[in-house]
């Protein structure tokens, strides 16, 4: 998201959006249809330009008053009482030309994610796979979002992806999928025109009180974005981009290099706040895991198109 971005980055959107009915964006998707399928027999993705995504959110479009009351969400409220969720209360439509395709990514929030017409295809990473996926800087338009092309990965630039083992299905009209909060997800329409819906719940609140140590993985996701968020509120928007690259001489070619007095404030910020969940002398390697691949001058070549 452009208002997100206050990172010291070169940004270029990879796609356009634009407001318009949806019977204006139905004939541009026929228009566009003419110029053949978006996927070979093979499944593999067509150079096409053009592939069309829309997403509107279904809150205030009274004209939907009763299709909402038909569906079951005694079914759902049962699921989010269960596990302690907030009350679900965004609903977003999508629909895609066959080949528009999501970045990997993760969210904050519980989804139930509703495959309504169409197939979709969907590869799932764990949130123990955070380090492989090399996610953007939090100060970064494309924050939460993988810069690696599951697709098609550069396993030189990013070598701990072939650590990662995602997990693949294909949905179908009908079926549910439960997306966690921390889980990643890469997803692509098969079919012309695929239809989904997300029903989002806020997840369970956690303070310091009931957190269990060790972490798990799904908290250790959120205490690193966290952090990085606070660093960059507290010290500026290059902080981390500045201790990354020094600590990387630190640790390589230049071992004897010494913090300068900035990079030593930020690292001895970050163990402090880490450690309030482990020990000193884990803390240190996870700040060193945290930056790894992710502050390098090449980040705007790994922004993918979100269709």
């Amino acid at each position: 998201k452009k208002e997100q971005h206050t990172g010291p980055y070169v940004f270029k959107a990879p796609t356009s959006e634009k407001s318009i009915t949806i019977s204006e964006f139905l004939q541009r998707v026929q228009e566009t249809t003419k110029e053949g399928p978006a996927i070979d027999e093979d499944g593999n993705k067509k150079g096409r330009s053009g592939l069309l995504y829309l997403q509107e959110s279904l809150s205030g479009h009274s004209e939907f008053s009763s299709e909402f009351a038909s569906w079951n969400w005694n079914w759902l409220l049962r699921i989010v009482q269960k596990y302690g969720w907030g009350t679900p209360d965004r609903n977003i439509l999508l629909i895609g030309m066959q080949g528009a395709t999501t970045p990997a990514h993760y969210d904050e929030q519980e989804n139930m994610f509703a495959q309504m017409r169409g197939r979709k295809e969907v590869y799932l990473w764990p949130p123990g796979d955070w380090q492989g996926m090399y996610a953007f800087p939090c100060n970064h338009a494309c924050d939460r979002q993988a810069m690696v092309n599951p697709d098609n990965p550069d396993l030189h630039r990013f070598p701990l992806y072939r650590h990662a083992r995602p997990h693949y299905a294909v949905l179908q009209p009908g079926d549910l999928l439960y997306l966690p909060v921390g889980w990643w997800h890469h997803l692509r329409n098969l079919d012309p025109l695929a239809i989904s819906i997300t029903f989002w719940s806020k997840q369970q609140k956690a303070s310091l009180d009931t957190l269990k140590l060790p972490l798990d993985q799904r908290h250790l996701l959120t205490v690193r974005r966290n952090l990085e968020e606070m660093v960059f509120n507290i010290f500026g928007s290059e902080s981390l981009q500045n201790l990354a690259k020094q600590l990387s001489a630190k640790h390589s070619s230049k071992p004897s290099t010494k913090l300068s007095e900035g990079n030593s404030k930020v690292k001895e910020f970050m163990v402090n706040c880490l450690s309030n969940f482990m020990g000193r002398t884990q803390a240190e390697p996870l700040i060193l895991d945290m930056l790894e691949g992710r502050y390098c001058n090449d980040i705007e070549k790994w922004i993918q198109p979100n269709a």
